[in-house]
């Protein structure tokens, strides 16, 4: 066990987006099952959400 939790800590270290597949399967694992009643859509500009919108 401890061996496996080693390499998918490594895998998580080297690979940033072994991180980002592992949360959309826990997701979508979360929405087959009906764990998850609502989703709110927050719009990001570079990973950073964008909460008001006006004229520039």
């Amino acid at each position: 066990m401890a061996d496996a939790i080693g390499i998918m800590g490594e895998a998580a270290h080297k690979y940033p987006e072994y991180r980002q597949q592992e949360f959309i399967g826990a997701f979508a694992e979360a929405l087959k099952e009906g764990k998850i009643n609502q989703i709110i859509y927050v719009p990001t500009e570079a990973n950073i959400p964008i909460l008001e919108a006006g004229k520039r």
